[in-house]
């Protein structure tokens, strides 16, 4: 396979943006990526890229309390535009059970969120993942909820990774 044609500042930039946050969606994926990413570059461009690497630090959020499994299965939905039944715990204590049809994630000040189509509720929620307990992926085909109008009642504006 011929060497990446990046610079080592563009792959910077995507190393940064691939494992910045552990515990955001596809962190896995991300990281998997990077070695990847790593692997294609030239050795003038991976030396100039470690440098680089080298002189950034981020303080990190508190690590995500959410479980490995439950992030994977919310992936998956998301990805697979399948239906996930959900043990869902609100922010008063009070636990649900709810079938949704995932749209996306959402990365805010608190936490992360599955933005999604609620069928309990009929309606569009979102869904704290540090109080979701439990994940079941069904094989029930969910049709492809845009993310903007899941969110479209939140104060600020939000924008996609670009």
């Amino acid at each position: 396979m011929p060497p990446l044609n990046l610079t080592d500042r563009e792959t910077t930039a995507l190393l940064v943006a691939l494992t910045i946050v552990d515990g955001m969606p596809y962190t896995t994926a991300g990281r998997s990526a990077a070695v990847k990413l790593r692997r294609g570059l030239s050795d003038a461009t991976a030396t100039a890229t470690t440098d680089l690497c080298e002189r950034i630090r981020v303080q990190q959020p508190s690590p995500s309390a959410v479980n490995l499994g439950i992030m994977r299965t919310l992936e998956d939905a998301v990805a697979s535009a399948t239906v996930v039944r959900l043990d869902y715990r609100d922010g008063h204590g009070v636990r649900t059970r709810r079938e949704v049809e995932g749209a996306g994630f959402l990365g805010a000040a608190d936490g992360w969120y599955l933005g999604a189509w609620c069928r309990l509720r009929q309606d569009r929620r979102l869904f704290r993942l540090d109080r979701i307990e439990k994940t079941t992926l069904t094989k029930e085909r969910a049709p492809k909820r845009n993310l903007d109008e899941i969110l479209g009642w939140l104060p600020a504006p939000t924008t996609p990774p670009r």
